[in-house]
Order: structure tokens, then C-alpha cells, then sequence
């Protein structure tokens, strides 16, 4: 089973960008410094060696530059790097499987340095023609917190989602027009302390046919009820750190943290699979090792 499939990034999500990280990446993007260099991830194999699944660089002001992962043979299976500009504003973030050029994310930045529009495109893997997915234009409140999204589609460049917020950033209501999705509408009503939240999805402007309930302590999310699927959970730390989640439905993650809130381990219990393999592990340990510059 190729390793990667639970190798995934929890101390950076970059790896696509949509309304969770666009505000994560600006805020990691106006550090004035930061002394870590890189992060390497290693898992722990049946034979008890550690062998290395990914590897993120970041440069002087915390911005990552270069994020690889790394298959089974011990080769780079992709690979993503950012592109900024002198004033340390994102440009472009290209992606690379093997030795292909496989896609890209062009930013728009105004005058702020605030991103206001970023474009998705894809290479076409027989003549390297750049072939556009989709475009998002992001609006503003006065706080710098995100107003509102609209992403627009396909060659035609069609309206395909709205999204609204309010004041404090929070989602308010969001609006679809794709053939294949049933939803239509979403409304998300909020109670006076934020501390649920309901998620309604409509299949026209008048019919419920799901309601998602969010509960959340200090600003996180702790629960999210869903009667289609099961109860998901995210259990932190006293210093608000998560420590355990089954938010992947199919696997329990564990993380463990230093001094520095670092992860330094990962350990993925799984609960089940539809992979038709036999000798399918049924934990995953990684742990993590990071350089520091002087």
C-alpha cells in the first residue's frame, strides 16, 4: 500500500487553497521572521526503520518555499513550490508529479497585500497546454477579515459558488449553481456565543433536506453531528493544540507536540478501509524533525 495515502501536512495546509486557508497562509505570510528552516516527516516501517515521506522548507520570514512528498522508492512523487515577490507577497504556487509540470495557482494581490483573486489551472499531460479550472475573487470587511467569495468555473467561466460571511469572518451563507451537486443553498445560523452553529443545506430555495450540527469551545470546532455519517470529534490540549481527531471518518489521529508547539509525532489508528488489500496496517506512526537557523 503506497504510504502516502496517510501522509498528510498538519502543520501547514497549503497544498490547495480555498476560504479555511487563504486567511492561514496571509497570516503565516506576514511574519517578520521565523527561525524554522525546514520539517521533515518520517514513517515507521513493519521492518522498524523510519523512512521519509515529506519534506516542507520555509524561508526567513516563515513563508513555506518548497513542500516535496516522497514515494515508496524513496523518489519525489510531487512536489510544490511557491513564488514570491520582494515584498514577500505570494505569486504562484506550481505543482509537479515526477518530472511533469502538473498544475499551478496565480495570486492577485492589492495594494494591502491582501490576495483578492487566485486562478487554478491544470497542464495537459500530452502537449503541456495550460488549461484553466476555475478563478476566486475574495472581498474584504474594514477588519481585513473575508467578506465574501465568488468562484467562477470552466472555460465558460461560469458562477459556480458564492459565499458570504460576516463581520468576524464567520460563514453566513453560501450559494451553488453546479448540475451535479444537490445542494443549492447553505445557510449557516449561528447562536448569540458562538458556540453552535447550524449548517443548513437546501436542495432548492425553500427545501431542508440535511441540517449539520457544529458545536465549538474557545473559537474551535469540538463536534460536528451529522445524521448521514458518524459523530466527528477534535480533542485538544490545555494550550488549545489538537491532540486527537476521527475527522477522516475512516482513521483516529493522535498528535504530540514539544516545547516549541511543534508536532513531533503522529500516530493514525485505522477503523476501517475499502481497500481490497489483505495486509492493510492498522496503526501508522510518523514523527517529524525540524532544522532551525542560527
Amino acid at each position: 500500500m503506497n504510504r502516502l495515502l496517510f501522509s498528510t501536512f498538519f502543520f501547514m495546509s497549503l497544498q490547495s487553497f480555498g476560504q479555511a486557508n487563504i486567511p492561514l497562509f496571509q497570516q503565516s505570510s506576514n511574519k517578520k521572521s521565523n527561525k524554522l528552516n525546514s520539517v521533515t516527516e518520517f514513517q515507521l516501517q513493519s521492518t522498524g526503520n523510519w523512512t521519509k515521506t515529506s519534506f516542507q522548507q520555509f524561508n526567513t520570514q516563515g513563508q513555506p518555499t518548497t513542500i516535496i512528498q516522497y514515494n515508496e522508492q524513496g523518489l519525489e512523487a510531487e512536489k510544490k513550490e511557491f513564488i514570491y515577490n520582494h515584498q514577500g507577497q505570494i505569486l504562484k504556487t506550481d505543482t509537479y508529479k515526477g518530472v511533469n509540470h502538473y498544475g499551478s495557482t496565480e495570486f492577485e494581490i492589492d495594494t494591502s497585500t491582501q490576495i483578492i483573486s487566485f486562478s487554478d489551472y491544470v497542464y495537459s499531460s500530452l502537449n503541456k497546454e495550460k488549461i484553466f479550472l476555475w478563478k476566486t475573487f475574495l472581498e474584504y470587511n474594514l477588519n481585513k477579515t473575508i467578506k465574501k467569495t465568488i468562484k467562477i468555473e470552466g472555460y465558460k467561466k461560469d458562477t459556480s459558488q458564492i459565499n458570504f460571511y460576516d463581520t468576524l469572518g464567520l460563514p453566513t451563507k453560501s450559494l451553488f449553481h453546479e448540475m451535479a451537486l444537490r445542494t443549492t443553498k447553505t445557510e449557516f445560523v449561528w447562536n448569540k456565543d458562538r458556540t453552535e452553529m447550524n449548517e443548513i443545506q437546501y436542495e432548492n430555495d425553500t427545501t431542508v433536506y440535511s441540517t449539520i450540527i457544529h458545536r465549538y469551545k474557545d473559537n474551535k470546532e469540538i463536534e460536528r453531528i451529522d445524521t448521514s455519517s458518524q459523530p466527528l470529534y477534535w480533542k485538544y490540549d490545555n494550550k488549545g493544540r489538537l491532540v486527537e481527531t476521527n475527522e477522516a471518518l475512516f482513521y483516529v489521529l493522535y498528535l504530540t507536540y514539544d516545547e516549541q508547539d511543534q508536532v513531533v509525532n503522529k500516530t493514525i489508528n485505522v477503523l476501517f478501509s475499502d481497500s481490497d488489500e489483505k495486509d492493510l496496517p492498522k496503526k501508522f506512526q510518523f514523527k517529524y524533525e525540524y532544522e532551525y537557523r542560527n
